[in-house]
């Protein structure tokens, strides 16, 4: 963009920008509305070349789809987060919490032991639900005693043996 081009966008900026968010507020929140504003001079900005001589009623239709495409995204948002908060509830327990707690400090301080790569390979099986094969490709591990390894560490903090068989036939499995 030339001198000439800046120079235009600053007068359409200085010339329309005050209705271009009066349109937004009038139909989005502040915050949303400041951001279809900012998008609308950013698209400005990059289309100069196509911005008519008359360009409030461009910059209104403009504003009009950064408004929708908002829309939009927030309804996928929050249709993603209500998925996530059914799919993340709390199992119930019955049993005496100081054990939750207390296990939950050994599992905690088992995994500060581990490496970053070693941590994050667990929290993909533990909690994401991805088998030791997929977890390892996720992170780009080549060898299954990367994965046995970390794991390892892990189930001798805990102490529990037949959590160790089961990995150990997921592992061999390949499921």
């Amino acid at each position: 963009m030339d001198d000439d081009d800046r120079q235009r966008f600053e007068l359409l900026y200085a010339a329309h920008f005050d209705r271009v968010l009066a349109y937004a507020l009038c139909r989005a929140g502040t915050d949303a509305a400041k951001e279809a504003t900012s998008e609308v001079f950013l698209v400005a900005w990059r289309r100069l070349a196509e911005v008519p001589k008359d360009p409030l009623p461009w910059l209104l239709g403009v504003a009009r789809r950064c408004l929708a495409d908002q829309r939009r995204y927030s309804g996928r948002r929050d249709a993603l987060s209500a998925r996530l908060r059914e799919g993340c509830g709390r199992p119930s327990y019955d049993g005496d919490p100081a054990d939750v707690v207390s296990e939950r400090a050994q599992v905690l301080a088992a995994l500060r032991r581990l490496a970053p790569i070693d941590r994050e390979l667990l929290r993909l099986v533990a909690w994401d639900g991805l088998t030791a094969a997929q977890a390892a490709h996720s992170l780009a591990l080549t060898l299954p005693d990367d994965v046995a390894s970390a794991t390892a560490v892990l189930l001798d903090a805990q102490g529990d043996e037949l959590q160790r068989q089961e990995f150990s036939d997921l592992q061999t499995t390949g499921g």
